[in-house]
């Protein structure tokens, strides 16, 4: 006997609504040391606005950076996460993560 295709297998109970698809997140390497540098504990905080990443880009608290088309930023807080959006790969990019004070310098 097969489940039917909205309902979860073995139990008969609806599936609910379909998963969205995610998103892909990747580092620049300069991201990866930027990371890698920082303490365990600012690790820790920025690890979960990383994985919202896979869901929605766009929310969670994201802005777009002005002068660019696709630029976005997270706050953590003194910390940024700056990463540009790629919609048609649905790849976000992690471009920096740095302190707020160094987050927009090249």
């Amino acid at each position: 006997m097969t489940a039917a295709a909205d309902e979860h297998p073995g139990d008969g109970r609806p599936a609910g609504p379909p998963a969205a698809p995610r998103w892909r997140v990747a580092f620049a390497p300069a991201a990866v040391r930027e990371y890698r540098a920082l303490a365990p504990d600012v690790q820790r905080r920025l690890r979960p606005r990383l994985d919202e990443l896979r869901r929605d880009p766009h929310a969670g608290g994201a802005r777009k950076l002005s002068g660019a088309d696709d630029l976005y930023r997270l706050r953590v807080g003194d910390w940024r996460i700056v990463y540009q959006v790629r919609a048609s790969e649905r790849l976000a990019l992690v471009l920096r993560v740095r302190h707020r004070r160094d987050a927009y310098r090249p």
